[in-house]
């Protein structure tokens, strides 16, 4: 019961948390803030945090009831605390409940503020991820009853009974909340919680049918080597089966039915490529290096077993990891469409630059591993033995699975630079660059200070000898794979900054009015983009009223007047009245 309210104890803190992440939200024309002020914030946070709380307490309370009410047979009598506990969290939430709900309907009624708010979106957002999840979860173990050997768990099914309501009721009102911009207006874009439940959906997925992969090839394994080393309390699989048909149904749910068909946004191709294709390649690469090296590993290096059964023991949940890897991979992939079908955007140089920092860092860790091993076996006998071989085959592991993955990525960033200086620009190439060589050269000058204390405490102790070298195996590897990264990477640094284009000169800011009030009769289009650019121009705050009209918009040169006579203002404050395509400016007393 207790262990069901550890969501509580998150609560508080993501409260505080979207209070602060809202409360600095401003208008990018008019600096203000778009969740009002700080009382109605504090109040609407307040309000909401509390009711998630009740929400959570009202579903475990129901959970536990029944849980209270199924039949049990062949069972001692129900726990008086656990009946009492039910009946608590019932009784005091379920009241609780319909008075916040009222209060907020009441506030959804009454403020058009409340619906578009941020805090109203996280709150919505944050309970059906949260439902989801725990949905998902005690279904898979009232299915382990239904399809298993597994005895009933009474709370879990209470806990899918009262999930489920709470993710169906929250979801149509995710559903039913606006798409809006800053300005309040309609705005075409994926909402968040899709692409959370998406991810959480993928992950169940992709579990559940690795799970059902590696039941179905573990007993071709065990055939093909005449053996049975099935560990004991493997899931069966008709019960692995039931996991990957709930996976795979909400993962259809939330990505296919929706997911997939919402507006293609930088969110959208953010999830795409950091969870689908990210993931996959991620998932892939791991299971083929974990097989390339148990091959390796048997042909070249010290086996784990002398019976190939038990040393290739991990094949079926490699083969199955791989399989499903690949088939997140490639759908997601297949899904972003070629490359010449849209531009270039931010998400695709993040991924980018993130698999090939992931390769160079396999690689450096191979380079260290094979200097390493080299200096071990010198030290030991003054040529390679036996007892490297296992660091040998993991070296080359990683070498052969990084160092491709490093140049292809890095390669494509190269071409996309020297194809538009613009790349050379970008925050997600800055980033790699300034990161690598920042941590690279970090790294290789804690190394040297290891090596050299190493050497002179030896040397100082009259101890300086084989011994000495092999105990500066480590960090004389890390010294030579990091500096060389650090060394190409600060040429990239030079040549980057060299061949980048020069940044646009800034506009110059007009510092003597600090807030402009704008009246005008435009369009709301033309009304919100005079006032970017005002706001833009004079580095002041600006609040826009319109008249109600629809007049034709002022010309470049009589913007350009009116931003001359801003300029000339002597206070702080200014009204601009735009009429007619004409712009009026007067000053404002402070």
């Amino acid at each position: 019961m207790i262990g069901g309210l550890l969501p509580l104890v998150f609560l508080a803190l993501v409260g505080y948390g979207v209070f602060r992440l809202v409360s600095g939200r401003r208008h990018p024309d008019t600096g203000e803030s778009l969740e009002g002020d700080t009382r109605e914030l504090v109040i609407r946070v307040f309000r909401l945090v509390l009711l998630a709380a009740t929400v959570i307490l009202v579903a475990e309370g129901i959970a536990a009831l029944i849980a209270i009410a199924v039949p049990r047979s062949g069972e001692l009598a129900r726990d008086p605390l656990e009946i009492a506990q039910a009946l608590s969290f019932t009784v005091v939430g379920v009241p609780a409940l319909a008075g916040l709900a009222w209060w907020t309907r009441r506030r959804l009624a009454e403020d058009p503020d409340e619906e578009p708010s941020i805090v109203w979106a996280a709150y919505l957002g944050g309970m059906v991820t949260l439902a989801l999840i725990m949905t998902l979860a005690y279904l898979y173990e009232v299915s382990d009853w239904l399809v298993g050997d597994t005895p009933l768990d009474h709370r879990a099914l209470g806990r899918v009974v009262a999930w489920s309501a709470v993710l169906g009721v929250h979801w149509v009102l995710n559903r039913r909340r606006p798409l809006v911009d800053l300005n309040r207006r309609p705005e075409a874009r994926t909402p968040v919680y899709l692409l959370a439940g998406s991810a959480i959906g993928l992950g169940f997925a992709a579990f559940s049918v690795w799970e059902f992969l590696r039941a179905v090839l573990r007993p071709v394994y065990d055939t093909v080597f005449d053996t049975d080393v099935m560990a004991a309390g493997s899931e069966s699989t008709v019960v692995a089966a039931a996991h990957a048909v709930i996976g795979l149904a909400a993962w259809i749910w939330w990505w296919w039915l929706h997911g997939l068909r919402s507006t293609r946004d930088s969110r959208w191709y953010g999830y795409v490529l950091l969870a689908g294709v990210l993931s996959g390649l991620v998932a892939t690469l791991s299971a083929g290096g974990v097989m390339l090296h148990s091959v390796l590993q048997w042909v070249f290096g010290d086996p784990s077993a002398d019976v190939a059964a038990v040393h290739f023991d991990v094949l079926p949940g490699s083969i199955a990891v791989l399989v499903v890897g690949i088939a997140v991979w490639m759908h997601h992939r297949l899904e972003l469409g070629e490359r010449g079908e849209r531009a270039r955007t931010e998400v695709d140089r993040i991924y980018n630059y993130l698999v090939a920092f992931a390769g160079l860092v396999v690689s450096a860790v191979a380079v260290t591993l094979v200097v390493s091993a080299f200096v071990e076996a010198v030290t030991e006998s003054g040529a390679v033995s036996s007892s490297i071989a296992n660091p040998i085959v993991l070296a080359a592991t990683f070498l052969i699975l990084g160092l491709p993955l490093w140049w292809l990525f890095w390669r494509r960033a190269e071409r996309y630079a020297a194809a538009d200086p613009e790349e050379l620009l970008s925050i997600s190439r800055r980033v790699y660059v300034i990161i690598t060589l920042g941590v690279s050269a970090t790294v290789a000058l804690i190394s040297l200070v290891i090596m050299l204390t190493i050497f002179f405490e030896d040397m100082a102790g009259g101890d300086l000898g084989g011994e000495t070298f092999r105990r500066l195996r480590v960090p004389l590897g890390l010294v030579l794979s990091t500096a060389v990264v650090a060394v190409y990477h600060g040429l990239v640094y030079r040549d980057d900054r060299d061949a980048a284009p020069s940044p646009p000169p800034p506009v110059p800011a007009i510092h003597g009015v600090q807030h402009l009030v704008v009246v005008s009769d435009l369009s709301t289009e033309n009304a919100g983009a005079l006032a970017h650019r005002l706001a833009g121009s004079t580095g002041s705050r600006t609040v826009h009223y319109r008249t109600g009209g629809d007049g034709p918009p002022p010309d470049d040169d009589t913007v350009e007047s009116a931003l001359a006579a801003l300029a000339e203002v002597p206070g702080r404050q200014a009204l601009v009245t735009v009429s007619d395509g004409a712009v009026s400016v007067q000053g404002l007393v402070d």
